[in-house]
């Protein structure tokens, strides 16, 4: 079964799409920390991060993300039928610059949640730095732009108080910056993204204490 998955993978274009699309934004957010040490924090985060948005991004790419009744597009009371997953249907509006995009957004979004976090802040102090040097340094691998600075900011801000309403407004962000679609709302379509986003960040979480657990022993032995 695998083996014939793979051949429908390779006539359908996924696996030339996840070539050309997403390897080479891994490749890009590998070569902006190979000179770090192999236990620097942010090295570490940053290579996680993107393990774990490239996993949330060929699911969004490739995937129909059907509901619980199996189906992939729900109808309304209305009669307006709306796909859970709209981002498949606009693959060929797609390259590289702009499915970085996706990385940059959902790498600021994990980058919140992640300070958010007072066992993660207190990791970042016993390296040595502190919390607005770690952020800039995510900043600046990930190429944020003032606009995007501001966007993240802005997601901060309400994300304890209205989740939501910020994961609605990611949502809508990814059409206006990979898609080129601004002013998109589908709340079924956001929601069902939220539970994976969610999803994916406990993933990236679980890679990143596997891989500091070095850099963790060596703190302890310093003290």
């Amino acid at each position: 079964m695998g083996l014939f998955s793979n051949i429908g993978n390779t006539f359908s274009g996924k696996n030339y799409k996840h070539n050309t699309l997403i390897n080479p934004n891994i490749s890009h957010l590998y070569r902006e920390v190979e000179h770090l040490e192999s236990d620097d924090i942010i090295r570490l985060w940053v290579l996680q991060a993107s393990a774990s948005i490239a996993a949330l991004l060929e699911v969004v790419l490739f995937d129909d993300m059907c509901g619980e009744d199996g189906k992939s597009i729900i109808t309304l009371v209305c009669g307006t039928q709306i796909k859970i997953n709209p981002i498949k249907q606009h693959l060929g509006k797609l390259n590289v610059e702009n499915t970085f995009e996706f990385f940059k957004l959902i790498g600021g979004f994990f980058l919140i949640i992640f300070l958010l976090n007072k066992n993660n802040t207190s990791l970042i102090e016993k390296t040595g730095s502190s919390n607005e040097e770690f952020k800039n340094n995510i900043f600046f691998i990930f190429k944020f732009k003032t606009e995007d600075k501001n966007f993240y900011e802005e997601i901060s801000k309400k994300i304890e108080k209205t989740p939501s309403s910020c994961f609605i407004s990611i949502y809508k962000r990814i059409f206006e910056e990979m898609l080129n679609t601004p002013n998109y709302t589908n709340l079924i379509a956001s929601t069902a993204f939220s539970s994976l986003l969610t999803s994916h960040y406990e993933v990236f979480m679980t890679l990143f204490n596997e891989k500091t657990s070095n850099l963790k022993r060596a703190i302890f032995f310093r003290k």
